[in-house]
């Protein structure tokens, strides 16, 4: 069963500000239960820490509680090609809680 976590402040990036502070209080299942991943997100010069969480399973989400910040995503993936591999968010550890299922 895949982990859950609740976004609890904004998370970092480059995104408006008014956008990041759109997944406060959101409860999101994680691609990798359990354990923090490393991944290399565009734009960071090395890796991080953070829980993954699937495009196709974040988006549902946002278009049901945070429909302007689901429009801003729905934009920024039409740009990202769909074989890059990155069909995923990234949120850093301090930014979520771990929620029970």
């Amino acid at each position: 069963m895949p982990q859950k976590i609740r976004v609890i402040s904004p998370p970092r990036g480059s995104d408006p500000p008014e956008i990041r502070q759109e997944w406060v209080g959101l409860v999101l299942p994680t691609l990798d239960p359990g354990d923090p991943y490393e991944a290399s997100l565009p734009g960071l010069p090395r890796p991080r820490q953070g829980f993954a969480v699937a495009l196709d399973a974040a988006m549902p989400i946002l278009e049901r509680d945070r429909p302007q910040a689901a429009a801003y995503w729905r934009e920024y993936w039409s740009q990202v090609p769909a074989n890059a591999g990155l069909r995923r968010f990234a949120f850093n550890p301090s930014s979520c809680e771990v929620v029970d299922s």
